[in-house]
């Protein structure tokens, strides 16, 4: 099976995630880019499609955004797919403002996962947020530990 990691990344993070997700899928041809060398002749050849990326301002980064817009429609017709983003955790947080604004605007992963249906994919599993401990990180404590575990739907 061919799979494509496409990820953006600010404080490192979402790299660890994909370079991660990568390791435990090393039985399969894995490719683990940024946006900018996600083309379409790689994803035309793509099995599955896995796209995380920061959540940042509740979305995901302006790289990413482009990148998925730039999928023509239906393009991903037949291909399966993941999206996962980090986040920090709203409820330890414990901030009425952010708890507001998370239910209105969401998560860069859920905007993933819109926008590869969208395009045609078809989702292997709900989008996934992994939590960071700041907003800088590092990821929370078996945050690793639990990435590797969803992506073991594609074993």
């Amino acid at each position: 099976m061919k799979i494509v990691i496409i990820y953006d990344s600010v404080f490192g993070n979402t790299q660890k995630l994909a370079e991660e997700m990568g390791e435990v899928l090393k039985g399969n041809k894995v490719d683990i880019l940024k946006p900018a060398q996600a083309t379409s002749s790689i994803i035309e050849k793509a099995d599955v499609v896995i796209v995380g990326s920061p959540t940042r301002a509740f979305n995901p980064t302006k790289e990413i955004s482009a990148f998925l817009k730039s999928i023509p429609a239906k393009y991903l017709k037949g291909k399966k797919a993941l999206a996962f983003d980090t986040r920090m955790n709203i409820e330890e947080m414990n901030s009425k403002v952010f708890n507001f604004f998370e239910k209105v605007f969401g998560y860069a992963g859920e905007n993933i996962e819109k926008s590869l249906m969208k395009k045609g994919a078809d989702m292997l599993l709900p989008h996934e947020g992994f939590f960071v401990k700041d907003s800088e990180g590092p990821l929370a404590d078996g945050e690793l530990e639990r990435a590797k575990n969803w992506v073991e739907v594609l074993k």
